[in-house]
């Protein structure tokens, strides 16, 4: 993360015999939120595990609206309601895990809001969440929350082929079906100039 890496530097500069739990904590305390992200991430995920600390951190970093924070203080406390509307607030805020959080909550409604999920699940592919292009994929495939359109559904298929993700295996399966059946309305020019970047398995082109 550049901009975590370019706060370090800074702190580093400013207090060279500190620790690095003490460099990030003061800068923290000058409401720094890139500061409050890592110190909260140090300890969630450090040896030195503390989350009474990483609840307090996370804490103020959620009263400056940081949708980092509100989304990791949704992680750390048990009432419902709250979480569901810190992750709500952390998706407006456009933070793609909560985008895709919301999107898996409207697909499991009983009535599920096909629409919602749909513009939750394309918004945080567009901030770079890579682990919902299969199901992206599908819904592009299947006409469900927006328009049918192959074109679409193959790109993301291919997308989430050419990354190590959860799913990639199923995105090239995906992928070699879509060009097997060739649909009718599958523009091939489109999605090569689209996906010219891209590169998949030499078995899936």
């Amino acid at each position: 993360m550049l901009k975590g890496s370019i706060v370090i530097s800074l702190i580093l500069l400013f207090c060279i015999s500190c620790t690095y739990e003490q460099k990030l904590e003061h800068e923290a305390k000058r409401n720094n939120l890139e500061s409050i992200d890592l110190l909260t991430d140090y300890y969630l995920n450090n040896t030195h595990s503390n989350n009474t600390k990483a609840l307090y951190w996370v804490t103020v970093g959620a009263k400056f609206n940081d949708p980092e924070a509100l989304y990791n203080l949704a992680d750390l406390i048990t009432d419902s309601m709250r979480i569901f509307s810190l992750v709500q607030k952390a998706a407006f805020l456009e933070y793609p895990p909560a985008m895709f959080a919301m999107a898996v909550h409207y697909l499991d409604e009983p009535q599920p809001d096909n629409d919602s999920a749909f513009f939750g699940l394309n918004g945080a592919a567009n901030e770079g969440d890579k682990n919902d292009y299969k199901i992206l994929g599908d819904f592009y495939y299947k006409g469900i929350g927006t328009k049918q359109d192959y074109n679409m559904a193959l790109l993301y298929y291919k997308k989430g082929c050419a990354e190590y993700i959860e799913n990639n295996e199923a995105c090239c399966d995906s992928v070699l079906s879509m060009l097997k059946n060739k649909p009718d309305t599958l523009d091939y020019r489109y999605w090569k100039e689209h996906t010219k970047e891209v590169v998949i398995p030499m078995n899936f082109k």
